[in-house]
């Protein structure tokens, strides 16, 4: 194990944060996050996900093996994504090194580096890492104390483009090898092994690609001719299987997002792989068998999960959940149990039409019911049997009809363009099937939603050999559909057609890109799968630089010819796809495993490996006992842990019904609580704030009246937003309570579940009728600390140059107690605030504020240490003296505390610090 005497990251002054967008993303310290003595750990890995941290914390199997490795007490796991450009230029500004999430620990201190390849889009984002982090780019130029970089995910199973980067892919399911690669790595650098005799022995590991002991082979035309395996290296790397999802890793307690993430909600892979037998998708095939988790463990999960977090979203996740043999048992004793009390939505990802049955959809819309997607794929019937869809119109039509008539609002439609064999009326079919459901006398009023993307035909798939249109013709296809569509009143979305096109270059190409990779990062590349990052000219000109036709990588391949990933297996040989090809040119469809007899695509050894199913019958035999139980352990917790008091008899009503057909809640009490916000957590926003608290309530178990109708919200009211960055010692949070409940407990409840940062210090009962907080507020007390001389030609990039030096530019000290002349001059200030036009085309307004009637209650106070809310930068340029300040609220403009820190000071927020101390209300 490496050690560091330094934390770069600490180099980052307080103010820099707040000069990029989130700041709230690279801080740390979530909930569940691990956290570990250095004197413990021998062995430390970076799980790295190559997106935005959004995108990254919404992945569950990153979360898998983050809590897999952490389980080992002598290995710790950590977190890092990749910086969005603000945060790049403040790193390289400030040269500090990309450093891991939990313990600021810079990447290039770690023994191993995980990077997780969800799609072709990620390889500039790698080598911004890998240079953010001080690491060579290329896994040749590396050396003894560099970490190991390894890849895993549905991108290693053909990841030659970013083959000269990496020194290791894992294929297959890496719960099976997280640990033995992490034991591999540790023990050859403790007994000082060579770094390519690590690699040689983690080629030892099944399913584990080492590039460098394979070599590429091709002729005077560039043409590939083989990939070879040095003699002591197995020539074909076969994935890792993990037989069963029973007892599989599962982490109960997931680190939970500091911000607002793509997929905010609580996930449970109910069963892992597909036999259905789709030819264009990859995933599919990829990770088969079939295996299905029980619903007893699922249930489990959830129970155990659900308290941990807060949620109020579940997700259960697989291919295709409507396709999991006991999703009607489960989802019934789901709902039973938490769709009406908890207000808990249960979603999953878009699913099969012929699996969408009535009974499914009945339990899925007990609570919220918005939108809803499926996906039909093609347009025509033809090209369905050509795709292996095996839906028919009716059965599109009838689930469209069943989706409304449950009281569903909208209906998504997923489609593909550019597959094989297509022709306009195929892409026409697509316009009759929206037309025919727009007809319907249930669609009435709904929203419909065509989303079109491109086929990307990629490796280990029947389609593998098939041509991928090109940007031009993508472009053609969606305006056609566009043209008619628009006749059709619904609404149309399709994907970027040169992201598209990127994806296919990258996901059949070969180790010659790897030139292109880097090339475009070097121009300036970065987030190409984020529409507003993708710079189609600069690719253009990597390519052209390399002397590389992007074109040469879509063609359509003779089905003799070596492809780059043929030493790469997934556990179907080449042979099988060859058959399920020539089927679809046929138009012949192909039946799953699970309805007739086996398709003989040899991941199966009906040993260890093979198709686990829960069959409906015996689920709900086994979950109806399974019940009984819960019910009287749920009985007993409502004993022992409930809040409130007893609910006197006068209160109880009989509950009115909402139009959702949902118990419309009444409150008995309404409770005010005073919070406070300081240390890491003032980088969190208002909103992220809301959310986390929200949630801290249900994980506390504080009976919430909810919103009645198709989308149930706690009944929860915050005060006024303070500014990203100022500390707060008086926020305010109204909550309407079903039951009353012991104001000293509701406090002891929510500090053990509020994350660091956020605490709450008062609660008191008011009337369910008392005026709003935002409405009673008085006024505020503020205090400012100056971190840096007033008028400092020293100002951030983000202080705009026009701003005046402020009143305090010229002087150098300040005695004890602000001079008459100084207050004077200070209230004299003005205040101009830019707002928007009334009408377009029209100069932004100036409105001079009432400076003078707001501001008042000048003074200067010692800085005291104990109050300190971050004692590591409470230090004041004015001899630890802090200038407070009252504003007065009235109901005209009222200045924000920034705005009179600025026009004081000439300084930006971060070059002060701002903290609230009191905030009176009108009730108080």
């Amino acid at each position: 194990m490496k050690t560091t005497s330094t934390n770069p990251f600490s180099d980052l002054m307080q103010g820099d944060l707040l000069q990029i967008a989130k700041p709230g993303q690279y801080i740390g310290g979530e909930r569940n996050a691990s956290l570990k003595s250095e004197e413990n750990v021998s062995t430390r890995v970076a799980l790295a996900f190559p997106d935005a941290y959004e995108v990254g914390m919404s992945h569950l199997g990153l979360q898998i093996l983050y809590d897999i490795l952490n389980k080992e007490e002598d290995i710790w796991a950590e977190r890092v994504y990749t910086p969005l450009p603000d945060m790049e230029a403040l790193l390289r500004n400030k040269g500090v090194s990309l450093c891991s999430l939990e313990s600021k620990r810079p990447l290039a201190d770690f023994d191993v580096l995980g990077f997780s390849l969800q799609y072709e889009l990620c390889g500039t984002n790698i080598l911004l890492m890998l240079d953010l982090a001080n690491i060579p780019r290329f896994s040749r130029d590396r050396k003894a104390d560099h970490p190991i970089v390894i890849g895993g995910g549905p991108y290693s199973y053909h990841p030659e483009p970013l083959a000269d980067f990496f020194d290791a892919f894992l294929l297959g399911d890496a719960e099976e090898a997280v640990v033995e690669i992490a034991r591999v790595v540790s023990a050859g650098r403790q007994t000082g092994l060579p770094r390519d005799e690590i690699l040689r022995q983690l080629s030892q590991l099944p399913g584990v690609y080492v590039p460098s002991l394979f070599s590429p082979e091709y002729d005077a035309s560039g043409q590939l001719l083989g990939i070879k395996a040095d003699k002591a290296t197995p020539p074909l790397v076969t994935k890792r299987v993990l037989p069963t999802m029973e007892g599989a890793p599962y982490p109960v307690r997931p680190v939970i997002p500091n911000i607002t993430t793509v997929h905010n909600r609580l996930s449970i892979e109910v069963m892992r792989g597909c036999v259905r037998g789709c030819r264009f998708c990859q995933a599919g095939y990829l990770y088969r068998p079939q295996r299905e988790r029980s619903p007893q463990e699922i249930l489990s999960l959830v129970r155990q999960s659900l308290p941990e977090t807060g949620y109020e979203e579940l997700s259960l996740l697989s291919l295709s959940t409507a396709d999991y043999c006991s999703i009607v048992p489960l989802l019934k004793t789901m709902m039973d149990e938490y769709g009406e009390g908890d207000k808990l939505a249960i979603s999953f990802p878009s699913t099969r039409v012929d699996a969408l049955k009535p009974e499914i959809l009945e339990q899925v819309q007990r609570v919220r019911r918005t939108g809803f997607t499926v996906a039909p794929e093609g347009g025509s019937q033809r090209l369905r049997d050509v795709i292996n869809k095996g839906v028919t119109d009716e059965e599109i039509l009838e689930t469209a009809k069943n989706v409304f008539s449950m009281g569903w609002s909208g209906i998504k439609l997923y489609f593909m363009i550019g597959l094989p064999t297509e022709t306009d009326e195929d892409l026409l079919g697509i316009v009759d099937i929206a037309r025919r459901i727009r007809a319907l006398p249930e669609a009435r009023g709904n929203e419909i939603t065509v989303n079109v993307s491109t086929l990307v035909p990629k490796p280990h798939t029947p389609f593998q050999w098939a041509e991928q249109i090109l940007p031009e013709e993508t472009v053609r296809r969606q305006r056609l559909l566009a043209s008619h569509l628009q006749r059709v009143n619904v609404n149309f979305r399709y994907h970027n057609s040169f992201s598209t096109y990127l994806e296919g270059v990258f996901a059949r190409g070969d180790r010659k890109l790897s030139a292109v990779i880097e090339r475009a990062y070097e121009i300036g590349c970065r987030l190409d799968a984020w529409d507003e990052y993708l710079k189609k000219d600069l690719w253009l000109q990597a390519f052209s630089d390399c002397n590389i036709r992007p074109e040469d990588y879509l063609r359509a391949r003779d089905v003799t010819e070596v492809l780059p990933w043929d030493h790469l297996s997934c556990g179907i040989p080449k042979s099988y796809f060859l058959k399920e090809w020539e089927r679809a040119i046929k138009e012949k469809e192909t039946a799953d495993c699970l309805t007739t007899s086996c398709s003989i695509c040899n991941v199966c050894d009906y040993d260890k490996t093979k198709n686990i199913l829960w069959p409906r019958e015996e689920s709900e035999n086994k979950l109806q006992i399974l019940n009984n139980n819960a019910y009287v352990q749920s009985a007993q917790n409502e004993t022992d842990n409930h809040l409130s008091s007893t609910v006197p008899a006068e209160l109880v009503r009989t509950p009115e019904i909402s139009a959702a057909g949902q118990i419309i809640q009444e409150a008995v009490c309404r409770l005010r609580i005073t919070f406070s916000k300081d240390g890491p957590y003032r980088y969190i926003g208002h909103l992220e704030t809301m959310k986390a608290m929200e949630r801290a309530m249900r994980r506390a178990e504080i009976p919430l009246v909810y919103s009645a109708g198709f989308h149930p919200k706690p009944k929860v009211a915050f005060g006024p937003p303070s500014q990203l960055g100022v500390f707060s010692r008086a926020e305010f949070a109204d909550l309407m309570l079903l039951e009353r409940v012991d104001c000293l407990k509701l406090i002891e409840r929510l500090n053990a579940e509020f994350p660091p940062g956020l605490a709450v210090t008062e609660c008191r009962e008011i009337p369910l009728r008392a005026p709003g907080i935002q409405e009673s507020v008085v006024f505020e007390r503020w205090q400012l600390r100056l971190l840096k001389k007033p008028g400092s030609s020293e100002m951030s990039p983000e202080t705009s140059p026009e701003m005046p030096l402020g009143f305090l530019g010229s002087l150098d000290q300040i005695g004890n107690v602000l001079p008459d002349e100084l207050k004077d001059r200070l209230l004299s200030c003005q205040v101009i605030r830019q707002r928007p036009a009334k009408k377009r085309h029209q100069p932004p307004r100036e409105v001079l504020l009432p400076f003078a009637e707001t501001v008042s209650a000048l003074s200067l106070v010692p800085l005291d240490e104990n109050l300190s809310p971050d004692k590591s930068t409470r230090v004041s340029y004015f001899a630890d003296t802090a200038i407070e300040f009252q504003i007065t609220h009235s109901s005209g403009a009222t200045l924000r505390p920034a705005e009179i820190a600025e026009a004081w000071t000439g300084l930006a927020l971060g070059e002060y610090e701002l903290e609230k101390l009191v905030c009176q209300l009108r009730d108080e």
